[in-house]
């Protein structure tokens, strides 16, 4: 089955009503005496192989969010997600169904911002690890660590515990710098897989300039790196990624990775670029385009996502 994963840019917008130990953003929150419930969700549609007359597909995703406010600190979360429904009909490598992918509690324990239960986490701005996670995560300040399974993979398909510790927002000159590192200890295997990452931000004159960097010491000490590029002021972000494999986890922002620890995947390269931009009051549009190939065999992958992201 091919690997589709929601770009970063998306996923953050997605994301600014919940309070994830992982993510950047305060929740919206309610006064204490007061529970109130926020809604949110996205619709994406993909058409993928653009240029495989035989191949090309279009399928549809959702996903709808309720955060419900239990007092100042407290949230608890819970988000349905459809698989891609394959509009054409004609693609058996698309399954048809709904999932309770994220269910957990968002809370403060001392100085700790904690997330417990079933949420998505993120390492560092992704490169490394961006998905649900089952387990625990705990923030303070610009420390984060966070331990569990990931969600919906049995030892058959290729699941993992996964042990991740993130520093980010350290200030070197007028950069932002983050660190990052990941234990992956496979279900139905004996050795562990180390990763390391480093994530930079900056800007020259009115350009702004993110870079992801992170290794591993599977065979053949593979790495990975990606490089964002926008205008201040502008919707237009331009990407481009090379990507060896083992080099990072399967649930990694990238689309079409083939990044797995699995024998017969292979990395990929190539570059996007993505127009996003908020329509109306919480509602934000994206369009996404791809163009990737693998490093070693050449094989393609082109595809355009569109997404209309909305709070409620």
């Amino acid at each position: 089955m091919k690997k589709q994963l929601m770009a970063a840019i998306l996923a953050s917008v997605t994301l600014t009503y919940a309070i994830p130990a992982f993510a950047a953003e305060d929740p919206q929150s309610a006064p204490a005496d007061q529970s109130t419930i926020t809604w949110g969700g996205d619709i994406t549609v993909i058409n993928y192989d653009l240029s495989e007359a035989k191949d090309n597909t279009t399928t549809v995703e959702f996903r709808l969010t309720a955060d419900a406010t239990i007092s100042e600190n407290t949230h608890v979360l819970a988000r349905i997600t459809s698989d891609e429904f394959d509009i054409t009909g004609d693609n058996d490598d698309y399954s048809e169904d709904i999932a309770l992918d994220n269910i957990y509690i968002a809370t403060k324990l001392g100085d700790f911002d904690v997330n417990a239960g079933r949420f998505d986490a993120t390492l560092g701005q992704g490169l490394i690890y961006d998905d649900t996670l089952n387990g625990v995560a705990f923030a303070k300040d610009k420390f984060t660590v966070a331990l569990g399974r990931q969600y919906n993979l049995p030892a058959v398909e290729g699941g993992y515990d996964l042990t991740a510790i993130g520093i980010k927002d350290i200030q070197v000159g007028s950069a932002n710098l983050g660190i990052n590192y990941a234990k992956v200890r496979p279900i139905a295997a004996s050795a562990d897989v180390n990763i390391w990452g480093a994530d930079a931000a900056f800007d020259i004159d009115k350009l702004g300039i993110t870079a992801q960097y992170a290794k591993s010491d599977a065979p053949g000490d593979p790495n990975a790196y990606r490089v964002d590029a926008q205008f201040s002021s502008s919707p237009i972000t331009l990407g481009y990624q090379r990507i060896e494999t083992g080099s990072i986890t399967p649930e990694s922002t990238l689309d079409w990775s083939y990044a797995d620890f699995g024998a017969g995947d292979e990395g990929t390269k190539g570059w996007d670029i993505t127009y996003s931009k908020e329509v109306a009051k919480n509602t934000t549009f994206s369009l996404k385009y791809s163009d990737l190939k693998g490093v070693n065999s050449g094989l393609k992958e082109q595809e355009i996502r569109t997404t209309l992201e909305f709070i409620f």
